[in-house]
C-alpha cells in the first residue's frame, strides 16, 4: 500500500528541505530521527522484522504520546522513498554534511592531516 498523500506531501517537502540543510534532525532512539515543532514532532524510524521496514509518525511535544503514524515495508510502493527520507534525516542528525566539510576544509590546505 503506498504512503497516504498527506504524509506524502510533508516527506516531500522534509526530504527537499532537509536536502537544502534547512530541517533540525534530532536523533530520538535506535534507528529514529525527529523534527521537533512546539506542539509536536514527526518522527521517522525504520528497521527489520520479517522485512524491512519504514515508518512515519506525529508525537506530541513531549514525545510521550504517538498521535498518528504510518508504516511501510520492503516492496511497498513508496518504500524506496521513505528509506531515502530515513537515510537523509540520519546524516543530517548525525552531522554527517558538517563533518565533511570540515574535513574537506582541511584538505584544502594542505596541512598534515590527523591525529598521530
Amino acid at each position: 500500500m503506498p504512503i497516504a498523500d498527506e504524509y506524502r506531501d510533508i516527506c516531500e517537502m522534509l526530504l527537499k528541505a532537509t536536502e537544502e540543510g534547512r530541517v533540525s534532525w534530532t536523533e530520538e532512539a535506535t534507528a529514529t530521527f525527529a523534527v521537533r515543532l512546539p506542539e509536536l514532532r514527526f518522527e521517522i524510524w525504520a528497521g527489520k522484522e520479517e522485512l524491512e521496514f519504514v515508518a512515519v509518525g506525529i508525537r506530541d511535544a513531549e514525545g510521550s504520546k504517538s498521535i498518528d503514524n504510518w508504516y511501510l515495508e520492503e516492496g511497498d510502493p513508496d518504500f524506496k522513498f521513505l528509506k531515502t527520507l530515513w537515510s537523509e534525516a540520519k546524516r543530517h542528525a548525525r552531522r554527517i554534511p558538517q563533518a565533511l566539510e570540515r574535513l574537506r576544509s582541511l584538505l584544502r590546505t594542505g596541512d598534515r592531516i590527523g591525529l598521530d
